[in-house]
């Protein structure tokens, strides 16, 4: 009796102290800790050790600035700093296992352990795995909950910064420029000098990304004052100096190369230094001492590897001089075999272009602008949109030859409407080459052929007028906005027009036809945000009409041949597959969704086949044509674009586009990630995630 009695005391003094313990936080922040956190740092940690380790494998290469290459071309956005913090596609695929492994251990941890200090520890770190997953939306949701929630955290900074380079990539700058202040505030008071110094990095990044090379000056010298690291105070001067050269202040410019030898420069950024320095000197006509340059690093055996690159810039040299003969592709090809298996050639064919550029032959530049576009080089991205718009002026120019010898009154609507829309396209191309003159010539010009009562006229009076508002000349522009308020009120610039001039007892009921031919008028001629807009427009209020998959598909069109991100593109398609599964546009895409889908869905150790889904040129099927095939859904179960997001409006920030359809492109009471069926969970916090038997996460359908 006594041995039972003593037993159950026993038992009873146990169960007692489990409870104190369980009921305590120490043993609850134990417990999570070991059984979860632990592992999420670790894997982490791995991920991104694995990541610096291959990218110090890969053997530097260096490179330098083209000149007077920023003043030529408007509305693109690089953001290099950003780039080297974000993994590239191939880089996410090959850790994709690890990191959906932290966004699992981290859903546990935020349900199962939702009292433990390590709550904002999992929620920085569920936001950087997205963020290294490019979900930038998702990764930007975590960081403003933990900013929001958990200001007392030690990743507070932290989440700043992350939530900074989410907004970049999305495009919203305006909302990025704040927050990298804040984190410069935060940073500041917690004594964090890491972040602090990544944050003015990335501060000069947006306003070099930007174009604003004068506010970009002072971050670097805020960080500079708070370095002592003698290569990185280097690289800091280095960058400095190609801040004031891509500003086109030479002089400046070469005063700043010169004081990166008081520092302590590694191999890499004393060459480009030197390199840089001979190109500014080229470019200020000091012939003779950019010889000298050239001859110093050729002397140097320490920069053997680059020597191509030395040898390319003399190239460039002896062509900047009186008499000088132009780059051949047979000296070309002569660059490119004492460098085997690098770029450095691309580079003289690439300031070829921007030579015959900046001299007027547009179809010179472009056809060397197609020849770099794909390679790997930091001037690839303004290879890709000189390709682009040069592209458009070449076709326009070609259409326009068959107009050139007679008057326009020898000509019918149909013909007199493709050289109004040849001239309009020319026009955009000089808007983004930012040539003022040459833009009001041909929208005249465009206003001058366009039949009269038709979209094409109202297209070009109303550019015509903003043009002229831009200028100062307000009355012009009143004039011609009263034109279009008078005689083109039933389309979308006459609507416009009236709203400009304070109108406000008109109103106008679209149809969806009308809508949608706007939209695809736009998307010929190049204007892209207007296009997305008007095709949007469909989507939300002409749902159950034949022109809402064609809507779709023109949406997804734009992204993938005009815009250049499939990831929205594929969004977009399967969207046509999901509502609207018997349309002509559906069957078309449905071969293309699947083999991404497919592809996407590999294991990261799978070997790629090579056999990948190319976009082509022009769709699968013409958007004018009519569809044979109707198609009906419940109105409610579309989710349109938001027309405010400055990310879709600018078709010229193909960044701002790299966004997944939950992000920027799809609203946010439709957060729609692009339908992979590797992960739905939206909210780690709302459930707890399924495992199988084995372990292993299930993947929700």
């Amino acid at each position: 009796m006594m041995k039972s009695i003593r037993a159950l005391s026993l038992w009873g003094l146990a169960v007692g102290l489990g409870g104190v313990l369980a009921a305590c936080q120490p043993f609850r922040n134990f417990t999570t800790y070991y059984n979860l956190f632990y592992n999420m740092e670790r894997i982490m940690d791995e991920v991104e050790d694995e990541l610096l380790y291959i990218r110090e494998q890969k053997m530097p290469e260096p490179s330098y600035v083209i000149p007077y290459d920023d003043q030529s071309l408007t509305g693109l956005r690089v953001f290099n700093h950003l780039d080297r913090r974000t993994m590239n596609p191939e880089e996410t695929r090959a850790n994709k296992i690890k990191l959906d492994s932290i966004l699992l251990k981290g859903s546990k941890l935020l349900v199962r352990s939702a009292k433990s200090d390590y709550v904002p520890d999992a929620i920085y770190y569920i936001g950087k795995a997205y963020f290294y997953e490019r979900d930038w939306y998702l990764s930007q949701k975590k960081c403003e909950e933990l900013i929001n929630n958990y200001p007392q955290s030690y990743w507070y900074p932290d989440a700043h910064l992350l939530l900074a380079m989410n907004q970049m990539q999305q495009g919203n700058l305006e909302a990025a420029e704040p927050t990298i202040s804040k984190c410069i505030d935060v940073a500041w008071g917690r004594k964090r000098a890491d972040i602090l110094s990544e944050a003015f990095r990335l501060n000069a990044d947006l306003y070099v990304g930007t174009g604003d090379f004068q506010k970009a000056l002072k971050p670097y010298q805020r960080a500079m004052l708070l370095s002592t690291d003698g290569e990185e105070l280097a690289r800091w001067q280095y960058e400095m100096g190609l801040l004031h050269f891509r500003n086109a202040d030479f002089e400046q410019a070469l005063t700043e190369f010169n004081k990166v030898d008081d520092y302590s420069p590694d191999l890499l950024t004393e060459f480009q230094t030197g390199l840089q320095r001979a190109v500014t000197l080229r470019t200020l006509g000091r012939h003779d001492q950019a010889k000298q340059q050239l001859d110093e690093l050729r002397d140097d055996d320490n920069y053997e590897p680059w020597f191509a690159l030395v040898e390319l810039e003399r190239l460039n040299l002896a062509a900047d001089q009186p008499g000088g003969e132009e780059l051949s592709d047979s000296t070309i090809k002569v660059i490119d075999s004492l460098a085997k298996g690098k770029n450095f050639a691309t580079y003289g064919v690439y300031e070829r272009g921007m030579r015959a550029f900046r001299a007027g032959n547009y179809k010179e530049a472009h056809t060397n602008f197609v020849r770099v576009q794909s390679v790997q080089a930091p001037f690839q991205r303004r290879a890709q949109r000189y390709a682009q718009i040069l592209g458009d002026y070449v076709e326009s120019q070609n259409k326009l030859m068959r107009f050139m010898m007679r008057p326009v009154d020898n000509f019918g609507e149909r013909e007199r409407s493709i050289a109004a829309d040849a001239y309009y396209t020319i026009a955009r191309v000089f808007a983004a080459l930012n040539k003022p003159d040459s833009i009001e010539y041909f929208y005249n010009k465009s206003s001058e052929w366009a039949p009269e009562g038709s979209v094409e006229a109202a297209r070009a009076i109303y550019a015509r007028s903003m043009v002229a508002r831009s200028k100062g000349r307000t009355a012009f522009s009143d004039s011609l906005l009263q034109v279009l308020a008078d005689g083109y009120a039933g389309t979308e610039y006459g609507t416009d027009a009236r709203t400009r001039l304070g109108y406000t007892d008109y109103s106008r009921q679209d149809t969806a036809r009308d809508v949608y031919a706007s939209g695809v008028s736009n998307m010929k001629v190049g204007e892209n945000g207007k296009a997305l807009m008007q095709f949007e427009r469909v989507i939300r209020d002409f749902s159950a009409s034949e022109y809402a998959p064609r809507a779709y598909y023109g949406i997804g069109l734009i992204y993938e041949t005009k815009l250049f991100n499939l990831d929205s593109a594929l969004a977009y398609y399967a969207k046509i597959m999901e509502l609207y599964p018997g349309t002509e546009q559906a069957i078309a895409v449905k071969p293309m969704v699947e083999a991404a889908l497919m592809k996407r869905n590999k294991p990261a150790t799978q070997p790629e086949d090579g056999g990948g889904v190319s976009p082509p040129d022009g769709g699968l099927i013409p958007l004018d044509q009519e569809s044979s095939i109707p198609a009906t859904v419940p109105a409610e179960s579309v989710a349109p674009v938001d027309p405010n997001n400055p990310a879709v409006i600018d078709p010229n920030n193909p960044r701002a586009l790299q966004v997944p359809p939950g992000g920027a492109v799809m609203p946010t009471d439709m957060r729609v990630r692009f339908p992979t069926n590797v992960r739905d969970l939206r909210n780690p916090v709302d459930a707890a995630p399924l495992i199988d038997s084995t372990g292993k996460p299930v993947k929700k359908p």
